[in-house]
């Protein structure tokens, strides 16, 4: 249940489940679901996907805009345990290149190890709940992509 203020009035917004309108049930998920994930390098959508992994143990084509992450990634690593120390490390890597990191800049670098480590637990989510998961980089705002690809087919 959240609160707000809206106007000075305050408002409670809360989560009421309904069955579907039809009356039917929702979708069964299991171990021959299959589903496509897209933006799967987003923390809320990495956290979700664990969820229906974790209901489903199915396939999950994951596809996001950047690589597949490296599980051995000693960035990815030091942001899990401290995000801070990697900040001092990006810094001090900059600095060793002869640039001066801004704090825009490092930001951006800790974001962006950020959506390797969202894609990575996604993965791990999967694999963890004993369903198969398929990662591919892609921009869907490509249109000459083709986001079905033969290894996505059945």
């Amino acid at each position: 249940m959240t609160r707000v203020r809206v106007n000075a009035l305050r408002w409670t917004i809360a989560l009421d489940e309904r069955p579907a309108a039809d009356g039917r049930p929702g979708i069964a998920l299991g171990k021959e679901s299959v589903v496509i994930v897209t933006g799967a390098a987003g923390g809320i959508t990495s956290a979700i996907v664990g969820d229906l992994a974790a209901a489903s143990g199915g396939t999950f084509y994951l596809l996001d805009l950047v690589e597949r992450p490296d599980p051995t990634d000693p960035e990815i690593a030091l942001f899990r345990s401290d995000r801070e120390q990697l900040k001092h490390r990006l810094i001090e890597e900059a600095r060793a290149r002869g640039e001066k990191p801004t704090p825009v800049a490092i930001e951006r670098r800790v974001q962006a190890v950020e959506r390797l480590d969202a894609a990575l637990r996604a993965i791990q989510a999967i694999e963890a709940a004993g369903g198969a998961a398929h990662y591919r980089r892609v921009d869907l705002l490509d249109a000459e992509v083709d986001v079905l690809a033969p290894e996505f087919q059945a």
